[in-house]
């Protein structure tokens, strides 16, 4: 009853907490990410973001322990408005670090099919990982749903990351465009002429989206920048990249 009482209070009041109501945690956002920076002078949006997500996961973990006040509560509606709530907030951090040019390393759960017995692999979203992409400077941006719809600018003279050119090679390889490597090293070594960025760096952010399929190695800033590419050189290759696209994270 101490719990309802003071739940419903909050939500009336539109204040945050942990695993309040997706609407008031995107209210408070920005008022958050500002108060988190005054006090860590060094940190940027990702770090906030990163702290997000462990806090969140604690949350939704803690009805599992056995010390933890949560798993005191009834089901229904508590607990199913908890769990609720750190589902929509999760995706909403995700998205919010993909959309900054971060990753989300998604690792793969091992579990045994009882039919066949079989190993069988499928993805554990819950325990995913929030990664720094190391060519992202701090931008200093403030939270704006929009951004993740934003589009790369086709003025914009910047030269393409190492991430950016490893996608498009991979998407021409995809689209039979171009051949798969032989000599990997070698031929990465001749890119590095082709696509200005070193070749090691070329090999290992291709590494990283071959070992996975196309599902991990880069963020959806560089999905943008790639496909900008592909319409101004390669249009026929657009729809390897569109399938990729859509199983993302």
């Amino acid at each position: 009853e101490t719990f309802k009482k003071e739940y419903l209070k909050f939500v009336k009041d539109r204040k945050y907490f942990p695993a309040c109501p997706l609407a008031i945690y995107k209210e408070t956002y920005n008022e958050r990410l500002k108060e988190y920076r005054s006090i860590r002078p060094d940190a940027d949006e990702f770090d906030f973001l990163k702290e997000e997500w462990e806090a969140n996961y604690r949350i939704h973990a803690a009805r599992t322990n056995k010390d933890s006040f949560y798993k005191h509560l009834d089901f229904k509606p508590h607990l199913q408005n908890l769990d609720l709530s750190t589902a929509k907030i999760r995706n909403f951090i995700a998205k919010r670090i993909i959309s900054l040019g971060h990753y989300m390393h998604t690792p793969y759960e091992v579990y045994y099919d009882e039919n066949t017995t079989e190993m069988e692999y499928e993805r554990d979203r819950w325990n995913a990982k929030p990664i720094r992409n190391p060519e992202i400077k701090d931008t200093d941006l403030n939270f704006d749903e929009s951004l993740s719809n934003n589009v790369v600018n086709k003025n914009d003279d910047s030269e393409p990351t190492a991430s950016q050119w490893a996608l498009y090679h991979y998407i021409l390889q995809k689209s039979k465009i171009k051949p798969w490597f032989f000599e990997k090293k070698k031929e990465f070594m001749e890119l590095e002429k082709e696509y200005g960025r070193h070749w090691n760096n070329l090999q290992t952010k291709w590494n990283q989206i071959n070992n996975t399929q196309g599902q991990e190695g880069y963020s959806k800033k560089d999905l943008k920048a790639v496909k900008l590419l592909l319409n101004s050189n390669y249009p026929q290759a657009l729809p390897v990249l569109e399938e990729l696209s859509q199983k993302l994270f």
